[in-house]
């Protein structure tokens, strides 16, 4: 059972992250149907930490409801009147995001499903799908660790195969490129550092090496398949002789699935305590995504990932 503690927390990188993306005024973020309050808090706290223009999605009328039951001010919030389902507000923020002269620069999720936002997103005559497949990843600030920790995919692919994975890794490198990882050190995870025929993540994973040995990742330096102790801990890999650049000053672990990334990152918050921000690479524009379990710090961080990210439209 996990207690809470009484001691308080820093998040130097996330923190570091949110005071950045204050100064650069450039994000215009449509939250989607935010009616819960946590989502519609969210959307407010964006706001608020003057992180962004926020324009909300929805029922007017239900949106002013929750935010006056629930002590929470509009003032200052842009209000997009839609009625109608959810996928049918998700269409109207997604048609603002479109376009030569895009209104919104990024979106948010709020209270509806995530397939309804995504599937608004996708369809092709959305006009915010690229050649590239859509993938996630997620900065962490883990407690103890001396930088941030990245890791993709945690979220959206399930089960990627090889080109999947190549999308998810470029996706990757290109973003912590913009906030400024500059040479990522990436380690493609799997159960066991060998090649083995009948472990399908470790014979991707060498494929993906045989690929950035070419160049096909730019600068980044890419090891696998190599284990979660040999990514984490120098000491470990000098035991093992495993000999590395990556170990124990890793900053991507690539998932070999969403099993595997998801486990991980429950892991990091709820056993580690750390904190993340998360965003959707693959699309024109940064996609926020929230869990109802997720903080406010959380979702605050995101939305300044997604600020840092707008800068460069080639990653989406």
């Amino acid at each position: 059972m996990i207690q809470a503690s009484l001691a308080p927390i820093h998040y130097p990188f996330l923190d570091a992250l949110i005071h950045k993306s204050k100064a650069r005024h450039s994000l215009n973020i449509g939250v989607v149907y935010p009616l819960s309050v946590d989502a519609l808090k969210a959307a407010i706290d964006c706001h608020s930490h003057g992180l962004a223009h926020v324009v909300i999605y929805g029922p007017e009328t239900g949106m002013h409801s929750l935010a006056q039951s629930s002590g929470l001010s509009l003032l200052g919030i842009e209000i997009q009147n839609v009625e109608g389902s959810a996928i049918e507000v998700a269409q109207k923020a997604v048609a603002d995001c479109a376009g030569l002269h895009p209104r919104i620069n990024a979106l948010m999720k709020g209270s509806l499903h995530t397939d309804e936002l995504l599937s608004a997103c996708l369809k092709s005559s959305a006009g915010l799908r690229t050649s590239r497949r859509i993938s996630h990843i997620f900065k962490f600030d883990v407690p103890g660790f001396e930088k941030p920790l990245f890791v993709a995919d945690a979220v959206v692919n399930i089960d990627p195969g090889l080109n999947e994975k190549v999308d998810i890794l470029t996706s990757a490198i290109e973003a912590m490129q913009q906030i400024g990882v500059k040479r990522p050190k990436v380690a493609i995870i799997s159960a066991t550092e060998s090649v083995n025929e009948k472990i399908k993540a470790t014979v991707d994973a060498k494929a993906l090496c045989d690929m950035a040995a070419e160049g096909a990742f730019g600068n980044a330096v890419v090891e696998g398949p190599m284990g979660l102790d040999l990514a984490l801990s120098r000491r470990s890999a000098d035991i093992k002789g495993y000999e590395s650049q990556v170990s124990g000053d890793v900053d991507l672990l690539l998932a070999p699935d969403l099993n595997a990334g998801n486990i991980l990152f429950k892991s990091l918050v709820y056993a580690a305590r750390a904190e993340a921000a998360g965003v959707i690479l693959g699309a024109k524009v940064p996609i926020v995504l929230t869990s109802r379990s997720d903080s406010a710090y959380s979702r605050l961080a995101s939305c300044a990932m997604a600020a840092a990210l707008v800068q460069t439209a080639d990653i989406f």
